[in-house]
């Protein structure tokens, strides 16, 4: 929960890539917000929320997705 973060900032690396999300990008934009201004450079907002990341996962987009990253460039 957003409320959590400020006195939970410590579990939270700063060396790591962090991706955040919510169900309508309304807490997360919060948190990604707070984060940019306590420092953290390695954060993004996912746009979309839950829908957007499920979309992403369904069922043979996420290997089409990889197995286009993983082809030899020609």
């Amino acid at each position: 929960m957003p409320n959590e973060v400020p006195d939970r900032i410590h579990e939270i690396p700063k060396d790591c890539f962090i991706e955040i999300f919510c169900s309508y990008c309304v807490r997360s934009v919060i948190i990604f917000s707070y984060l940019l201004s306590k420092g953290y450079t390695h954060v993004k907002n996912i746009s979309g929320g839950y829908d957007a990341l499920m979309d992403a996962f369904k069922s043979g987009k996420l290997y089409r997705h990889i197995q286009s990253k993983n082809q030899p460039e020609q």
